[in-house]
């Protein structure tokens, strides 16, 4: 098959597809067909339904492959002419009618299935995490070799591709009609008049009415940060009170009895929920977007007598879980949404003689690894979702002279990336998942004589850029990527 003809072919299956979405029906070649403006001979796509046969399933063991898991930002390739999985497809299929299924999502994310080239942006799939298995009718086109691909955004995911029809060239002749033809056997054969339809859209505006009276005219003043006055020609005034922000959370915490003293870090999910550490009551708050408050954790930490003294930092991952680090008592905790509390890590670090003391920072990647920062022992702890803890930095820093003194804040990229600031060393490290260690910025800052001073606070943005907050110095930096 030559170029032009598979051009011409996917653009007629797009539209078949189309079709067959919009009326909920499979497409059959009858023996008079409807065509557009004139009669032609040529090759024209047309569904040709099967069996259903699973073409393709990247869990691992099973009897069909590629048994290879989506990993995020991947991409596999699944090849469909021939024999495939269960499926044999002819070598004239120019695309797929498919069932596909996500399974076991570990971040919210979104599939892509297309045949070759660029990407589209568009998604096939949106799974996410806890779901049951998720399926979705897919139409897409083949590429040259006869395949597709399918791109995963974030996290891992499963996927199973079921076959139940392709698409394949039809001959044709002057059987098709022309739309002026098919207008005619419209007319000359109407049906019966069906009842009458849904309401439909609010009309236009109408035109403006005549301009009123005129009533006078009002100024506003302001009075300092929070009020304005509005005065009127008639004499009258009203104080107006500016919204700057909103009040979640105050020192009566959820007012059940549990109160909130000395907020310290706070977190949001992908749900809208917010997350705030009270360092001085001993506990952590979560606010919904419609301003339930509830107290998911206390200083009896996991009630088993592992208990939480100062939480200091917060930080949640896809699924909902938060993960509070409490810094007088040495430890991390682990709240699921459902409120299974467990210790994740506690002062004896990894077990191997790297004590966790004065926890500071805590962030989680889109694997469910959590980093925690030890800035009395000048190291960096990540445990595994297993359990397994390391220590992914020390005061050694880089290992080339750059060393690193009270790590604090912490922060992962999406490509899993961790940056940590050394509060005393003046300096920020960049550690990738392959683990190796580079100082990003040191106390000579932008070495423009803006220089960095006891680095706190460390952010990542999508695109790999980092910003640090200088507190001795008081200043900010970015460091593009």
């Amino acid at each position: 098959m030559d170029g032009a003809a598979r051009t011409d072919s996917r653009l007629w299956w797009a539209a078949l597809a189309a079709l067959a979405a919009l009326v909920g029906v499979t497409i059959l070649v009858i023996n008079h067909s409807w065509a557009g403006a004139t009669r032609s001979e040529g090759n024209r796509p047309v569904l040709v339904p099967i069996s259903p046969c699973r073409l393709a399933d990247t869990r691992s063991g099973g009897p069909i492959g590629p048994n290879r898991t989506l990993q995020p930002g991947g991409t596999i390739a699944v090849d469909a002419h021939g024999t495939n999985g269960q499926c044999t497809l002819p070598t004239d299929a120019v695309a797929l009618s498919m069932n596909v299924t996500a399974l076991d999502a570990t971040a919210t994310t979104y599939l892509t299935i297309w045949d070759d080239g660029p990407m589209p942006n568009a998604s096939s799939l949106n799974p996410e995490p806890g779901q049951p298995p998720t399926p979705n009718q897919v139409t897409t086109p083949l590429s040259g070799a006869g395949g597709f691909n399918i791109f995963n955004f974030a996290g891992t995911v499963d996927v199973i591709v079921d076959v139940n029809g392709f698409f394949a060239h039809h001959d044709h002749d002057d059987r098709y009609d022309t739309s002026a033809e098919v207008d005619g056997k419209i007319a000359a054969n109407p049906g019966p008049i069906g009842p009458p339809g849904p309401p439909g859209p609010q009309g236009d505006p109408g035109v403006p009415g005549p301009k009123g009276d005129n009533g006078g005219s009002c100024s506003v003043s302001e009075n300092g940060y929070n009020t304005a006055t509005l005065t009127c020609d008639d004499g009258t005034s009203v104080v107006i009170p500016l919204l700057l922000a909103i009040e979640f959370i105050d020192s009566s915490g959820d007012r059940a009895g549990n109160d909130l003293d000395g907020p310290f870090g706070v977190a949001v999910d992908g749900w809208d929920n917010i997350y705030v550490t009270g360092y001085g009551s001993d506990n952590v708050f979560r606010v919904t977007p419609g301003g339930v408050i509830t107290e998911i954790i206390d200083a009896t930490g996991d009630g088993t007598g592992n208990t939480l003294d100062r939480p200091i930092g917060v930080a949640v991952d896809g699924a909902g879980n938060a993960y509070i680090v409490g810094q007088g008592s040495d430890n991390a905790f682990k709240v699921t949404p459902g409120g299974v509390i467990t210790e994740i890590i506690d002062a004896t670090g990894d077990g191997t003689g790297n004590p966790l003391n004065l926890a500071e920072g805590v962030a989680v990647d889109g694997s469910g690894h959590v980093y925690v920062a030890s800035a009395s022992t000048d190291d960096v702890f990540k445990v595994a979702p297993g359990g397994a803890t390391t220590v992914i930095i020390d005061a050694t820093g880089d290992g080339t002279g750059n060393t690193l003194t009270a790590p604090w804040g912490l922060a992962v990229d999406g490509s899993g990336n961790v940056y940590v600031t050394g509060r005393l060393s003046d300096n920020v490290f960049k550690l990738t998942p392959a683990g190796v260690i580079t100082e990003i910025i040191d106390a000579a800052g932008d070495r423009m004589f803006n220089g960095l001073d006891g680095p706190y606070g460390v952010a990542a943005d999508g695109v790999g850029d980092v910003y640090v907050t200088g507190h001795g110095s008081d200043n900010a930096f970015k460091m593009p990527q």
